[in-house]
């Protein structure tokens, strides 16, 4: 471990990100009290953290892969998550991020996949999902679309096919599959079609062919076939 000044640990910082991430990233590691380099065997930082003067984490803090390239970013204020959140991959390319406010998610959290292509968002409030929260195909088509509440799932929930179309349709109550469910075909026939209660099928299925007809019914109770 080693102790630099304040303008030479910004230069390490900077030195290391990724290119095109150096105009994302403007955090600058606390100018007060102590920031700590700590390396690789091969002598190039693995990370670097800074301190306030009572030794909790304060400003912002990089992680290093052995290449030299940047692995994470976070920002902490007093030893709590505050501020922006990034994860970079070892093709240089962001894989997560987010903001962080007193230790908690904050706002909209996005996760990509290696080519750098949106993969999962979902937006936070205190730490918890609110709102929609949204998968992706990596032809970058939707393929879940739910609802939460103070990170339980509530309301319609959808599914896709790849190329887009809707699949399913269903309902969730308090993180339990409730009502009615509704499957379809790519081409947007009626599949299948039932009810949920209490997260098991209850009542009467139908089966559909895609020309409409009927294939099969069944009976549920308490997800049990009757």
């Amino acid at each position: 471990m080693k102790r630099f000044k304040t303008t030479t640990l910004l230069l390490l910082s900077l030195a290391w990100l990724p290119e095109g991430l150096q105009a994302q990233e403007n955090q600058k590691p606390n100018p007060t009290d102590t920031t700590i380099v700590n390396f690789h065997p091969n002598g190039i930082p693995s990370e670097l953290i800074s301190y306030d003067q009572n030794g909790l984490e304060d400003g912002v803090h990089f992680n290093y892969r052995q290449t030299g390239s940047i692995a994470k970013m976070e920002n902490f204020s007093h030893g709590k998550l505050h501020g922006p959140f990034m994860r970079v991959n070892n093709r240089g390319k962001i894989s997560e991020e987010g903001k962080f406010e007193n230790g908690l998610e904050q706002g909209l959290f996005t996760k990509y996949y290696s080519d750098g292509k949106k993969q999962e968002q979902a937006t936070y409030k205190d730490g918890k999902k609110n709102g929609k929260a949204i998968w992706y195909y990596t032809n970058e088509n939707m393929s879940t679309m739910l609802n939460y509440e103070d990170d339980i799932l509530q309301g319609e929930a959808k599914s896709f096919y790849k190329s887009g179309e809707v699949k399913s349709v269903y309902t969730y109550e308090n993180n339990k599959k409730e009502g009615l469910y509704r499957e379809y075909y790519q081409d947007g026939k009626l599949k299948v079609e039932g009810n949920y209660k209490d997260d098991k099928e209850d009542g009467k299925w139908t089966y559909y062919a895609e020309d409409g007809s009927v294939l099969k019914t069944e009976k549920y109770r308490k997800g049990e076939l009757r």
